[in-house]
């Protein structure tokens, strides 16, 4: 997708850098390529609905950047 939103952009690389150096090698799933995949997903889908404001599009695809950030400090 590309999201051009600088905020967004950050988010990316800040969840890169984070999964890069905190992220245990054993979760193979829930993993950087895991979370890309769920931000193109969303922002897919948000697409379908032109009622959706900017300002909500950006909540949804922070939301999905961080959904598995959780998983660095623990897994069950």
């Amino acid at each position: 997708m590309g999201n051009t939103n600088p905020i967004v952009q950050e988010a990316s690389r800040f969840v890169f850098d984070l999964f890069r150096d905190k992220l245990s090698p054993d979760l193979v799933y829930h993993n950087f390529q895991h979370t890309l995949e769920t931000v193109e997903a969303a922002e897919k889908i948000a697409s379908h609905y032109p009622e959706l404001t900017e300002d909500q599009k950006e909540v949804l695809s922070l939301a999905a950047w961080f959904h598995d950030t959780g998983y660095i400090y623990t897994y069950k």
